[in-house]
């Protein structure tokens, strides 16, 4: 069993990821200035998702000797008893979150390594597919005690990042956020491009935060804590994503001379670098590089624990286990060195899938607790 603040920070360092810095920059890309707007539109929506996920992933929380395991494969199955549907859930955070997440991580950190030192792809692959396959292989309780102390670090030393841009030039900062609003509120530009703009935000700020995905459920299931106190928690942990990380992200990249770069064919973490480098010179590229790495493997520890969490509820057996880790080890190689899209866009249609299942679970258990 763990502690509440450990279940807390492995939900955190799987919401904290390179979303927070280059799905970020794609939503700015795509979606115009106003779609931050709009991550934070969709991050109040879905909170009360976030809120009751944690309640029900709680309650029909399982122990299995000295763990215990929830999320919405177990409230479906236990609470409703659709547990073809739970079946299908619980694959689907396999694909998405054992295979789909540790693959865009892994292949951001390629990424940005390349933008510095190019022509080492492979041999970068190789490094973090290794250095993941150690946490892969860890105990539960290695994995909860390595968010513990990296989520605090990583987080106030980006949230230091964003204050010292802030402080540098306050005025440019509170244009800004005034430009974020009017952006996202342009209904005079509805037919021409406000529908794509909250589309894009509601996309990014649910990728970002995972609200409504069922992962605090998940987390949630791990300790044995208050409901009502555990719902509390993760949505406190959405709000820290969305409102201070992902904040931070944009604030950083429109304060820079972003215009002039992020309408052409760079996408991504490579906008996040030119970003950095503008407020912080050559130290901001070495600064989105160890910030990167950071997200990206506390989200890989956490991620691939929720992705085991629904493995075990779907196969037995300790051989099954070591297929599956070593399946996600070697697509987090391949990853490495092939293109980002096609990876994100396979990503962004699991994600559909798992909400909805997500979200009909939570309207059942909620009318037949009316009844």
């Amino acid at each position: 069993m763990i502690t509440p603040i450990e279940s807390l920070t492995m939900s955190l360092s799987s919401r904290i990821g390179v979303g927070s810095i280059a799905g970020i920059a794609i939503a700015i890309k795509l979606g115009g200035v106003g779609s931050i707007f709009w991550i934070w539109v969709i991050t109040l929506i879905t909170s009360i998702l976030t809120y009751l996920e944690s309640i029900y992933g709680s309650l029909y929380q399982v122990k299995s000797k000295k763990l215990y395991y929830g999320g919405p494969h177990y409230y479906l199955s236990k609470g409703l008893k659709l547990k073809k549907m739970a079946k299908l859930y619980a694959l689907l955070i396999v694909l998405s979150y054992g295979i789909g997440f540790l693959s865009i991580q892994s292949n951001t950190i390629n990424t940005a390594i390349s933008l510095m030192y190019p022509n080492n792809e492979l041999l970068m692959g190789i490094i973090i597919t290794l250095l993941s396959g150690y946490f892969i292989f860890s105990n539960t309780k290695n994995k909860t005690t390595i968010s513990k102390y990296l989520v605090p670090l990583m987080s106030g030393l980006y949230l230091i990042l964003g204050i010292y841009v802030i402080i540098k030039d306050p005025k440019r900062t509170v244009d800004t956020i005034f430009l974020i609003i009017k952006e996202g509120l342009n209904f005079k530009a509805l037919t021409s491009g406000l529908i794509t703009t909250i589309i894009v935000g509601i996309q990014r700020g649910i990728f970002a935060t995972e609200a409504g995905m069922g992962t605090s459920a998940i987390a949630s299931g791990m300790t044995r804590n208050d409901p009502t106190r555990q719902g509390f928690l993760q949505v406190f942990g959405i709000y820290f994503t969305s409102f201070v990380i992902c904040t931070i992200t944009a604030i950083i990249i429109l304060t820079s001379n972003y215009t002039l770069f992020i309408n052409n064919s760079i996408n991504g973490i490579e906008t996040a670098h030119l970003a950095f480098n503008f407020h912080f010179g050559l130290f901001g590229e070495y600064f989105l590089l160890f910030f990167i790495i950071l997200f990206a493997f506390s989200t890989i520890i956490s991620g691939y624990y929720f992705g085991e969490n629904s493995f075990k509820y779907l196969f037995k057996g300790k051989k099954k286990l070591v297929i599956f880790r070593l399946i996600v080890i070697m697509a987090i190689l391949i990853s490495s060195v092939i293109k980002a899209t096609a990876i994100w866009n396979f990503i962004d249609i699991l994600v559909a899938f798992i909400c909805l299942i997500n979200i009909y679970a939570i309207y059942k258990l909620e009318t037949q607790k009316e009844k």
